[in-house]
């Protein structure tokens, strides 16, 4: 369904590089369908390197102007392209067009987000990540188009970060005053599991937590510094709070698998106020 989505695009003008991580299913097998159907597809194999390694191959051999990331399972309505593409070309020095999304399940029924997690236009991009992704904007990465330029400045993704490398990438075109144009329209399926829906709550966290150390590292304005340290103990915060409420959660792999130490001690000894500002948070 993933590849017929792309093959379906009323916009003709596309390739689709497969990026095979390794997979020892029958991917291989599924993808050479298409690549014989459609030499707008093409195959590369490589031993498995993690979500990001593959993405960033992807951009590596893209040939094109614009990038749409589409990971298994997920979906492309028709006109995506179509819309997006005019978008960019018609406003100039915009990084990244996104549309809305919807939900589908295992049995093919459309939802839409739910109430507090949802995709919205924002003034402040940079602003609007630090302080409400995953809790009242969420941007599935294919809902976007990227400039492929804009990707390649930034260095395209992080490869050791074990998730949230969507947020780290954002994160940098942001602290790099990249510009975002929202489209509202659903243009985007993101599939969900009842397997999907459980958690590591451990590799979770320590992704959050490293996106967020790694821009305060990058970010040059203290002001920016300081918002996303406020957001650093926070999630520290959430860490303990999955702990207390009995979530698996290994809060010593946490702390000292983050790699900016100081963060992470400073974070520690104001724990107690970053909590209050958790709670206070989600109650006023």
């Amino acid at each position: 369904m993933t590849l017929e989505s792309v093959f379906k695009q009323s916009f003709k003008a596309w390739e689709c590089i497969i990026i095979d991580d390794g997979s020892t299913d029958n991917s291989a097998e599924v993808a050479k369908t298409w690549v014989n159907k459609d030499p707008r597809f093409i195959y590369i194999r490589q031993d498995n390197a993690g979500l990001s390694a593959a993405r960033n191959t992807g951009i590596k051999h893209a040939a094109g102007r614009y990038i749409q990331f589409l990971d298994a399972d997920d979906l492309l309505l028709p006109e995506k392209l179509s819309i997006q593409v005019q978008l960019l070309e018609q406003n100039a020095g915009v990084a990244a067009v996104y549309s809305s999304f919807s939900f589908q399940d295992e049995h093919n029924q459309r939802y839409g987000p739910e109430p507090h997690h949802y995709v919205a236009p924002k003034k402040q991009m940079l602003r609007t990540l630090i302080f409400e992704w995953e809790y009242g904007f969420i941007m599935p990465i294919h809902c976007f188009l990227f400039e492929k330029e804009a990707l390649i400045n930034t260095a395209g993704f992080y490869e050791e970060i074990p998730t949230h490398e969507d947020l780290d990438l954002h994160l940098r075109l942001a602290l790099r005053d990249e510009k975002y144009f929202h489209h509202p329209e659903k243009l985007a399926i993101y599939r969900v599991h009842s397997t999907s829906m459980s958690r590591n709550y451990t590799r979770m966290q320590l992704g959050y937590l490293m996106a967020l150390g790694r821009a305060f590292r990058t970010a040059s304005d203290s002001f920016i510094k300081s918002l996303l340290f406020i957001r650093f103990g926070m999630e520290l915060a959430q860490c303990f709070i999955h702990f207390f409420r009995g979530r698996k959660i290994n809060l010593l792999q946490i702390i000292t698998g983050i790699p900016q130490t100081f963060l992470s001690i400073l974070g520690l000894l104001l724990l107690p106020i970053f909590i209050f500002i958790k709670l206070l948070r989600r109650f006023a």
